[in-house]
């Protein structure tokens, strides 16, 4: 089972989605199904009850198959058994940001509405290092080398402050939405409870962290979680050798995935920026929604207008929570 898939990183986001992880189980004549996901209330006033919504932890996700003799059979009673169960808990909607790999016949049988929202890269680490990545970027990190960068790696989270300073500063620089500034208690959970699962690479300069990037590891794949490099250091081109490094050390460990995601608004500079590392590595990303109870959902919808600022054609799901 890959990383975002375990438990430890689904607990990383209850605070963050304020909400609490739930893991439901299913099993049949036909195999095992694993479905985890955040559950939130829904902050909607209504009817003088409490109702819940659902969602995937940051990243990649949902319902996966453990083992299947028959996949169509054993999801078609998944799928029965757990819109009952949202049905029963008062769950009216569920939205899933499928894996690009682990869960395609879920994603292939699913019972709402799929939707592919952009392309994410992923880098073969069976191809040799070197191969399928744009030329400059193999110059760039030849010059970080000549100009006196090194590299640490850091399985432990011995440089926290120091990667929380590049981190921060690259957020405020992109203008990345308030979501993605996790504080430091979010990464000492990570090197709590997914020792072995993560690494940083670090790059110096004169004893100074000036570019850094965050991977967590799977079994077989890995993805970069987050990664960032100071203004000021930009022409030393130290991303380029933290990549490599990267790249060539998730080699050495015998995974064969690395996936670096997308960008921010569909093909954009950061898209362009990541395919620089894998030229032939795009993979389409799809989201899932389903409306477990669509009565409550239109009921919430109407709520929602009576706030104002609330635009009926938006494509945010679920409109209540725009």
């Amino acid at each position: 089972m890959e990383i975002n898939f375990t438990e430890p990183y689904g607990r990383l986001y209850e605070t963050i989605e304020d909400g609490e992880l739930e893991i439901f189980n299913f099993e049949n004549e036909h195999g095992k199904v694993k479905n985890m996901f955040i559950k939130k209330k829904i902050p909607l006033d209504l009817e003088n009850k409490v109702f819940f919504d659902i969602v995937t932890p940051y990243g990649y996700g949902g319902p996966v198959i453990q083992e299947t003799t028959d996949e169509e059979k054993l999801l078609a009673g998944y799928f029965k058994a757990f819109s009952n169960y949202c049905q029963t808990n008062d769950i009216i909607t569920e939205f899933i940001r499928f894996d690009l790999f682990e869960n395609t016949p879920v994603r292939d049988y699913f019972y709402g509405d799929v939707m592919m929202v952009g392309k994410n890269i992923v880098r073969d680490l069976n191809l040799p290092t070197t191969k399928d990545i744009r030329t400059n970027i193999l110059r760039n990190a030849k010059t970080a080398t000549q100009n006196g960068i090194k590299i640490i790696l850091d399985e432990t989270g011995e440089y926290i402050d120091d990667f929380l300073e590049v981190y921060y500063s690259t957020m405020e620089r992109t203008g990345a939405e308030e979501y993605y500034y996790f504080d430091k208690t979010f990464f000492e959970q990570i090197h709590e409870t997914m020792k072995e699962q993560f690494i940083y690479i670090h790059a110096i300069k004169d004893e100074k962290i000036i570019s850094t990037a965050l991977v967590l590891l799977g079994n077989k794949s890995c993805f970069g979680f987050l990664a960032g490099t100071l203004r000021d250091y930009y022409d030393y081109h130290p991303e380029a050798i933290v990549q490599l490094t990267t790249i060539q050390w998730l080699k050495d460990k015998g995974l064969t995935k690395y996936i670096l995601g997308g960008g921010h608004k569909g093909e954009d500079s950061i898209y362009f920026h990541k395919k620089g590392y894998a030229r032939n590595g795009d993979h389409l990303f799809y989201v899932g929604k389903k409306v477990h109870d669509p009565i409550i959902y239109e009921k919430l919808i109407d709520l929602r207008k009576t706030f104002g600022n609330f635009d009926i054609e938006t494509s945010f799901f679920p409109k209540y929570r725009t």
